[in-house]
C-alpha cells in the first residue's frame, strides 16, 4: 500500500518535488468575449425598449395630435366636466361630432357627466371628425315596495 504524503505550511522536504497548485474550475473570459457579452445585452435591451415605445405610442391617447393639411383644423375644446347636452352644443358649433363611447358608474357625479375624451382637449383635428367621450350612467336606485 503506497502511502500519500500531506505537506505542512514549511513545504515539500528537500529533493521532493512541491506538490501541484490546485486546478481552478473557474476560466476567467478573454476580454473580447466580456465585452461582447455586454454589446449584446445593450442591443437586446434598447430592441425591447423599442417594441415597448411602438406598442405605447399606438395607445390612442399617446397619439399626437390630428392635424390637418397646411395647419387648417378645429381645436378640441375641454368637455370633461360638463354635461352631455352641454358637451354635443359645445362640440355642434366647433363643427365636432360627439359619440359615446362608454358608460361608466360614479355615484359622486351627476347622470350624463363626462369623465373622459379622446381625443384630448387642445388637439387639432377635421371639422366632422369625432369626439368620443364617457359618461356617467349611475342606474336607478331600487326601491323595495312596501
Amino acid at each position: 500500500m503506497q502511502t500519500q504524503r500531506i505537506y505542512g505550511k514549511a513545504g515539500a522536504p528537500e529533493g521532493m518535488p512541491p506538490p501541484p497548485p490546485p486546478a481552478t474550475t473557474q476560466v476567467e473570459p478573454e476580454p473580447e468575449t466580456r465585452y461582447g457579452r455586454v454589446i449584446m445585452a445593450a442591443v437586446l435591451a434598447s430592441g425591447l425598449v423599442a417594441i415597448v415605445s411602438v406598442f405605447l405610442l399606438q395607445s390612442p391617447l399617446m397619439s399626437p395630435p390630428v392635424r390637418t393639411a397646411f395647419g387648417g383644423g378645429v381645436e378640441v375644446p375641454i368637455v370633461i366636466g360638463k354635461s352631455f347636452e352641454e358637451s354635443r352644443a359645445l362640440l355642434d358649433r366647433k363643427g365636432l361630432v360627439p359619440l359615446v363611447e362608454a358608460k361608466r358608474v360614479v355615484s359622486d357625479l351627476a347622470d350624463g357627466t363626462i369623465v373622459a375624451q379622446v381625443p384630448m382637449a387642445g388637439w387639432y383635428v377635421k371639422r366632422g371628425a369625432q369626439v368620443k367621450v364617457t359618461v356617467v350612467h349611475n342606474p336607478p336606485e331600487a326601491h323595495p315596495t312596501p
